[in-house]
């Protein structure tokens, strides 16, 4: 039989896991009505809004259940600065939308180390996908939509927006 303390760190860690889960199911659903990248081609976009900067959007692959791909903010200026950047991986059959990669293709293992405990693991990942929600519904106040999408031509595309 479980003590109190198991019983409470169980119903803690469970209710954790379903808030990590919601966040991964509402940026689903945003990010399936901001641009429904399911539908796109792979190739890059870029939305222009009147008083905002210009958003990329990169479809890196579509397979039968899953979409790869990366957002980027353009800052004006020599460089062509995009940031932040999130590569996301948009899961069609589990409805579930996460960020697999941010500021500048980090990956998890990249920030926390290999080794790292699962309470970090999972930490990380709360953090970066309430800031992917948070973006994208900042994005969304801004007037950016699959409706502001133009495929980027040769003489728009930014460098830094290809996969490496």
């Amino acid at each position: 039989m479980q003590s109190l303390d198991q019983h409470r760190h169980a119903t803690r860690n469970a209710t954790a896991f379903a808030y990590l889960m919601g966040l991964y199911g509402d940026n689903y659903w945003r990010l399936a009505r901001l641009f429904s990248p399911h539908l796109l081609a792979p190739g890059t976009y870029r939305s222009t809004v009147k008083g905002d900067q210009p958003l990329w959007l990169r479809v890196h692959e579509q397979q039968a259940y899953t979409t790869l791909l990366s957002l980027n903010y353009e800052f004006p200026g020599e460089a062509r600065a995009l940031d932040p950047g999130a590569e996301l991986r948009f899961y069609r059959d589990a409805s579930v939308a996460e960020i697999v990669a941010c500021d500048d293709q980090q990956r998890i293992e990249d920030v926390l180390g290999r080794l790292a405990l699962p309470k970090a693991v999972f930490g990380y990942r709360l953090r970066i996908n309430a800031f992917l929600g948070r973006w994208l519904e900042y994005i969304e106040d801004r007037g950016h939509s699959r409706f502001t999408l133009k495929p980027a031509g040769a003489s728009m595309e930014c460098s830094s927006v290809q996969p490496s």
